[in-house]
């Protein structure tokens, strides 16, 4: 057995939650609770593991999947108020990932409900597209994330180009673009490509046939 407040990470995860599981990792957690820094479990949260997350003194980095997968997912409002008071409670987190996998849309807070913290990175891998469109994405997060906090948005296929997207725009100000404006500077950009590909071609021919004149001089010169 680890001496008491001596464990500085953890890492767990399984697809249930048994009840026995359940008692230990939440044992482990109050035995730890003020020297556990970084935190990574994915399964299922009862009341009690909720409890002891919260009861953290030390948490800077946490990455979590509280939800069933295979159940319906609770109300929105529950849902955030937890979150909600995970940000409260971990005035030292630095970076959060929570995966709310379950069978139905989840609405977000307005900005306005949403806790200051002093989070450096929201990691929104294999994140849902969401409903709302880019920019209202990025104005959300703009208003709730503290200046200069950072979006990874690893992942694979169209969900890392909305999220890339999102991240970049973040990064430039938290300016969402106007409706088309990717369209349009897609458009633009290949334009641009497509003249200066044409502009090289009639150089290469120039050169070419200026080249060839000079050939045909030197053959004809006595």
């Amino acid at each position: 057995m680890l001496p008491e407040a001596s464990l500085e990470a953890l890492r767990t995860g399984c697809y249930c939650s048994a009840a026995a599981m359940l008692e230990a990792f939440n044992a482990c957690l109050t035995k730890h609770s003020s020297s556990l820094s970084k935190l990574a479990a994915t399964f299922p949260f009862d009341d009690h593991v909720w409890a002891a997350t919260f009861s953290l003194t030390n948490l800077r980095d946490l990455e979590i999947a509280p939800l069933n997968v295979n159940a319906p997912a609770p109300p929105s409002e529950e849902i955030f108020c937890k979150i909600r008071t995970l940000v409260e409670r971990h005035p030292l987190l630095r970076k959060l990932h929570i995966a709310l996998a379950c069978k139905q849309s989840i609405a977000a807070p307005p900005p306005e409900q949403v806790p200051i913290s002093a989070l450096q990175i929201l990691d929104v891998e294999n994140s849902p597209d969401p409903e709302a469109s880019r920019g209202a994405v990025v104005a959300y997060l703009a208003a709730v994330l503290p200046h200069g906090a950072h979006v990874h948005d690893w992942g694979f296929g169209p969900l890392r180009s909305f999220w890339r997207k999102v991240a970049i725009d973040l990064a430039s100000g938290g300016e969402p673009d106007q409706p088309g404006d990717s369209e349009e500077s897609t458009e633009e950009e290949s334009t641009e490509e497509s003249s200066a590909e044409e502009s090289s071609t009639e150089e290469s021919s120039t050169e070419e046939e200026s080249a060839g004149e000079e050939s045909a001089e030197d053959d004809t010169a006595p």
